[in-house]
């Protein structure tokens, strides 16, 4: 299945953006969807 939003194929959208460099990344290795929905402990 294709996605057609942004023309970036499945599964990829955009959240946010800033024009001003407001939003700083911050790399977290806890940062997972099985880990926050407690579907997965051991990652």
């Amino acid at each position: 299945m294709n996605c057609v939003t942004s023309g970036h194929g499945p599964g990829v959208v955009t959240v946010m953006t800033s024009r001003s460099g407001a939003i700083k990344p911050v790399i977290d290795p806890k940062a997972n969807i099985a880990l926050l929905l407690g579907i997965r402990t051991d990652i």
